[in-house]
């Protein structure tokens, strides 16, 4: 079984009366309880999504590796690499230190002195030269806590008057070509509050295949993308449904985000049957009631009062009995209209009237398998065979 991803980060930044995140290589926009593809976007939020692909962004910070040798970003470190670094920090700083000691000496004349540490200092640049002929990676991170910016293990020189980029160049870091890089990693550093989890989403991937289920309210909508083919599917589909979408595609169980929607369907469903059986036990325990009078003198005004009362019951219930079971579970509030049945289907009979998701029967394709309610219960019916009542608009 493919593994669900629940850890899917991405930029958040709200949009009217909704907000615009990035999953899956494509934009939405999540508006109450629908989603939608929108390419209305700011600059801003698209340098977020490029930080996001180029930048590791945890609850800790934003950080990226760097060959200090080739001067590029990677993705695979070894360990050895990342101490390497700091030995090369340590070096530098003993280095720079005994340079500063030769020019004092030098000054006052302490030939001998300078000797010595000139000796060091060769020694010094032998080990350098050593720790720079190996891979040699700066760990380049911001910590959110700290409000801080580090290469390694050390703190970087910050203000906000000076690009954190002309640090870097400085101490001789980066290459200028990477201005633009760690001008975007800063960027995203000061904005890392528009960066969250979508915990509404579950991604998976079988090959080339990747699919989103995303929650909004009680709505769910998948989105489809070959990675290889770059064809896309995106569309609204009810909870059962989408849970079968995507095992069929990616062999992924989605069914624990979607376990309270079908569970309050079948409460209401239940609900609403153990109301019309409890209805049915009343209008037989009134027609029982009904017969024993029958035994009785009618003709005593006590006995038709209880006859007329009993009659009078029984129609009321009777009536709210039918009321109840004409009583739809998926109505226009839910997002669902009438149809009906234009060709015959397994079953089903020209004409059979069923419930349908608007929105799922607007986003399928004509060849498309929709499900559709039929007396509260789901059926799968194609797309083609079903006509939406004259009464109703899509």
């Amino acid at each position: 079984m493919a593994k669900v991803n629940k850890g899917i980060v991405s930029p958040v930044i709200k949009a009217n009366q909704g907000f615009v995140f990035h999953a899956g290589g494509q934009n939405f926009k999540m508006t109450g309880s629908h989603i939608e593809k929108t390419a209305n976007v700011s600059e801003d939020f698209k340098s977020l999504v490029k930080a996001n692909e180029l930048f590791t962004i945890t609850n800790e910070g934003i950080s990226f590796y760097y060959d200090y040798n080739n001067k590029k970003t990677i993705s695979k470190v070894e360990e050895s690499s990342l101490v390497n670094f700091d030995k090369l920090v340590g070096l530098n700083e003993k280095i720079e230190f005994l340079k500063a000691n030769i020019k004092s000496y030098k000054v006052s004349g302490k030939t001998n002195a300078v000797s010595e540490i000139e000796s060091e200092l060769a020694v010094l640049e032998s080990e350098k030269a050593g720790v720079l002929a190996k891979s040699v990676t700066v760990k380049f991170s911001y910590s959110i806590t700290e409000n801080k910016f580090y290469a390694g293990n050390v703190e970087l020189a910050y203000s906000n008057g000076l690009p954190l980029a002309e640090s870097l160049l400085a101490a001789a870091y980066i290459r200028y070509e990477d201005k633009a890089l760690i001008n975007l990693f800063e960027f995203a550093s000061k904005n890392y509050n528009h960066y969250n989890i979508l915990e509404f989403i579950s991604e998976s991937k079988d090959g080339d295949v990747r699919v989103l289920a995303m929650r909004a309210e009680n709505n769910m909508f998948v989105y489809r993308i070959n990675e290889a083919t770059k064809i896309e599917k995106f569309t609204k589909l009810l909870a059962d449904a989408a849970i079968e979408y995507v095992a069929e595609n990616t062999g992924a169980d989605i069914t624990p985000m979607v376990e309270d929607i079908l569970e309050s369907y079948k409460e209401r469903r239940t609900a609403k049957l153990e109301k019309i059986q409890l209805m049915y036990e009343m209008i037989a325990f009134l027609k029982d009631q009904k017969g024993r009078l029958s035994e009785a003198n009618r003709m005593l005004p006590d006995i038709k009062a209880a006859d007329q009362l009993l009659n009078s019951e029984i129609a009321r219930i009777t009536e709210e009995l039918n009321d109840l079971q004409n009583e739809e579970l998926l109505n226009k509030d839910d997002g669902y209209v009438d149809a009906e049945l234009s060709v015959e289907s397994e079953d089903l009979p020209i004409g059979t009237k069923v419930k349908v998701d608007a929105l799922e029967f607007t986003g399928k394709g004509k060849s498309d398998i929709l499900t559709v309610f039929l007396n509260d219960e789901p059926v799968r019916v194609e797309k083609n065979k079903l006509q939406i009542s004259a009464g109703d608009s899509i």
